[in-house]
């Protein structure tokens, strides 16, 4: 049977609406890594304001706390944060794909092979994270992680998106593991990488 005129008008249609459609999901893509790509770049120029300028203005003024500190152990912040925790790395992997290195010992990634990558992880811990002259710890009503200052190999800045919102964080690196930190504002890191380097 052949194609009346009203037929192939039909399907004329349809693959131009298919058409618009896939170009409409191309040029939304674009613009959404566009904006996740604008995002890193404001990270990277509040990154470099801080190596620059503020990272000197950063006090590492002394608090009191109630658990029990180790010989002439200072704390020195206590901030809430969410941690997730990454896979094992593989060897000699410390960054990020996308990463933009800084020679004061912080970088901006983006993402394990991805500008931004969709985390769905069970929170590996909520609590309180003290940051020491000797370690890092966070602590909850159940349980304390403990990281030595020691074993931390790397700090990277990044934006995670969870259950598709955007949270501002970082990871930190110790020896074959990575965790993910989500904390408000740039300080905490650089809170991180002042009291390691000041001890180190």
């Amino acid at each position: 049977m052949k194609m009346t005129i009203l037929g192939w008008i039909i399907i004329g249609v349809f693959l131009s609406l298919l058409f618009i459609f896939i170009g409409f999901l191309g040029w939304f893509y674009q613009k959404k890594q566009q904006l996740f790509f604008q995002i890193f770049k404001q990270l990277e120029v509040e990154n470099q304001e801080y190596i620059n300028n503020n990272l000197l203005k950063l006090t590492l003024q002394e608090i009191n706390v109630k658990f029990k500190l180790e010989p002439g152990e200072k704390v020195f912040s206590n901030i809430p944060v969410t941690v997730y925790l990454q896979h094992k790395l593989k060897n000699n992997q410390t960054h990020s794909k996308y990463t933009i290195p800084f020679e004061n010992g912080i970088s901006v990634g983006y993402g394990q092979g991805k500008r931004i990558k969709e985390m769905y992880q069970i929170p590996f811990q909520n609590g309180h994270m003290f940051i020491t002259n000797q370690r890092i710890l966070i602590i909850n009503e159940d349980i304390t992680t403990t990281w030595p200052l020691s074993e931390v190999n790397n700090l990277e800045l990044s934006i995670f998106r969870i259950n598709n919102i955007l949270y501002q964080g970082f990871y930190l690196y110790t020896e074959q593991k990575r965790f993910m930190i989500i904390v408000k504002g740039l300080e905490t890191p650089y809170l991180i990488y002042k009291v390691w380097k000041h001890e180190s």
